[in-house]
């Protein structure tokens, strides 16, 4: 029994320190070296999961915003500067380039215009010059022929001539031989 009361009393003592003094003595460890071992694990982890974090879902956060805000954001400014600029910037160039490209149109027309009429006369050119050349052939192959003709017929007539003259002559000398022996 004293044996048990003596427990008792030693479990109510120690129980007893137990309640007053662990507290003081945790909440001192606590103060001495909390801090240094959370010091020790920001210094050591914190960096590594920020930049984790930073990796994994900064992109996507960007991306989101981007997706979301941007496209109001384009078209508002766009818009504005389209309703503002546009306008004015389209009246100059109106103004001075429209009378050069409307010039240049015009000049390229007519040229190509130019250009076609002289290729088509220059085609019915070429084309009546082969005609007349064909016909200029076909007159000189005429004269040729006719030429031909002629000196045959010239050929004949001398010849006729000199035979009709032969004749004569002969008529002549007949007659005259007639006449003598008669």
């Amino acid at each position: 029994m004293i044996r048990s009361v003596m427990e008792e009393s030693t479990q109510r003592i120690v129980h007893e320190a137990i309640q007053q003094d662990v507290p003081v003595i945790v909440t001192d460890i606590i103060k001495r070296d909390v801090p240094d071992i959370v010091t020790d694990i920001i210094n050591r982890d914190v960096p590594d999961i920020v930049t984790d974090i930073i990796k994994r879902d900064v992109p996507d956060i960007v991306t989101d915003i981007i997706k979301r805000d941007v496209p109001g954001i384009v078209t508002g400014i766009v818009t504005d500067i389209i309703k503002r600029d546009v306008p004015d910037i389209v009246t100059d160039i109106i103004k001075r380039d429209v009378p050069d490209i409307v010039t240049d149109i015009v000049t390229d027309i007519v040229d190509d215009s130019i250009h076609d009429s002289e290729n088509l006369l220059l085609q019915e050119m070429e084309r009546m010059e082969q005609r007349l050349g064909d016909r200029i052939s076909s007159v000189e192959q005429s004269v040729q022929e006719l030429k031909e003709y002629y000196y045959i017929a010239r050929l004949d007539h001398d010849a006729l001539d000199m035979v009709s003259r032969t004749v004569a002559d002969h008529s002549e000398r007949i007659a005259a031989l007639e006449q003598k022996t008669a």
